[in-house]
């Protein structure tokens, strides 16, 4: 069951047919097969000598650390617009304003860790929040609303016909919202520069089945958009502005069930430099949305799309890791790395190349090292070794007939 998707008869039958022809022909021509590739196998092991394997492999994660650099540099705010300006409850425009109230915004030019982000959506005392806090507006009271921090300018009304009175918290109609009267400039470049950011917005949406609504926008009069937080149905919609969302992507994130019908939403959207994080009431959203390698080398040749993020992720470290694991296969047939040297020389290959390349790209994102992603990538690279000598029994090809 994948939630994304709706199952259909031609993928069953073309699944089913193909698993069905596989047994036969293996049935068929098996000896065969796996005499030809146990072949090929030992004369790619005669040409390669311990010292040339040793060299192939170190010249190929060389060429993968290297290209991840670059490829991870992609997911940085590098491309922000300096002439956008702070919109609240629209983008500028009439079109997709918010109706409902909008209590607190809430601007960080850092990530939230996860235990503090959870209790500050919850309404708990986080310490420690005053830290990075560039921004923080409460929409009580009359306009125009003065940042607490004194970094961004005040916000006024832009409206079609203006409210009557201010309501406690602000209540926009559809017809109203606030701007900063001049660009957020100071704002953009320092999250820019950090290349993180965390955008709390507490809200109550009028109705959830009116159409598209924005909450949050930064973007300027040309069309240009930096960050939009917006309403989409019941379903919450985070995008921000990157070398990889701007063209050729569908990297809008669509976290489905936030919004309920005049029921207040404590949002804070997370970004580390390359991992977005959700919290919404006190609760971490299990969705994930990973801006990796993987996906900035997918981005050469297809449409991103934000369902696939993980994919991306998992597919370049597979194309790293199981490969430099085949090499390290090899390696350890070698009669000198029987011996203790030689077996501590592989443990350092199984275990230095992961955390090499984790501690590239946290030198590159900022993000913070991630145990998960090590582990993955050890994963890998010992199944990569399991494949080469998986067929192996005291030296030769084992065979059940």
């Amino acid at each position: 069951y994948i939630a994304t998707r709706d199952s259909g008869w031609v993928d069953i039958v073309s699944n089913t047919s193909g698993a069905v022809a596989g047994f036969f022909l293996f049935d068929r021509w098996d000896e065969a097969l796996l005499q030809y590739l146990s072949g090929w196998e030992e004369r790619v092991e005669t040409c390669l000598s311990l010292r040339r394997t040793c060299i192939f492999l170190l010249v190929y994660l060389g060429f993968f650390f290297t290209i991840s650099i670059p490829l991870q540099e992609e997911t940085r705010l590098s491309n922000w617009d300096t002439t956008s300006v702070m919109f609240v409850g629209s983008d500028g425009t009439a079109r997709h304003a918010w109706r409902g109230q909008i209590s607190r915004l809430q601007i960080w030019n850092r990530a939230i860790p996860e235990e503090s982000a959870r209790k500050l959506t919850a309404g708990e005392p986080a310490p420690g929040m005053e830290t990075g806090l560039l921004a923080s507006y409460e929409f009580m009271g009359p306009p125009p609303y003065e940042d607490q921090k004194k970094f961004l300018p005040a916000l006024a009304w832009i409206s079609s016909s203006p409210p009557a009175h201010a309501s406690k918290p602000l209540d926009l109609d559809g017809s109203s919202w606030l701007s900063s009267a001049i660009p957020v400039t100071g704002l953009t470049q320092e999250l820019k520069k950090t290349n993180q950011f965390a955008v709390r917005a507490v809200c109550t949406p009028a109705d959830v089945a009116d159409p598209e609504q924005l909450i949050v926008s930064i973007s300027n009069g040309s069309g240009i958009r930096n960050l939009t937080l917006r309403r989409d149905g019941a379903h919450l919609v985070v995008w921000f502005r990157n070398p990889l969302s701007v063209y050729r992507s569908l990297l809008s994130w669509y976290i489905p069930g936030v919004f309920a019908t005049r029921q207040v939403c404590d949002i804070l959207v997370s970004y580390d430099g390359s991992d977005v994080s959700l919290y919404v009431d006190g609760k971490k959203q299990a969705q994930v949305y990973y801006l990796s390698p993987g996906a900035a080398l997918a981005h050469k040749f297809l449409r991103l799309q934000s369902s696939w993020l993980d994919g991306y992720l998992v597919a370049y470290d597979t194309l790293i890791f199981v490969p430099a694991g085949l090499f390290l296969g090899v390696i350890a047939r070698n009669p000198a790395a029987q011996k203790f040297i030689g077996r501590l020389w592989l443990l350092v290959g199984l275990f230095l190349p992961p955390v090499l390349f984790e501690f590239i790209l946290v030198w590159v994102s900022g993000r913070a090292i991630s145990a998960w992603q090590v582990s993955l990538c050890f994963f890998l690279t010992l199944l990569g070794a399991w494949l080469m000598n998986a067929d192996r029994h005291d030296g030769s090809l084992s065979r059940t007939s």
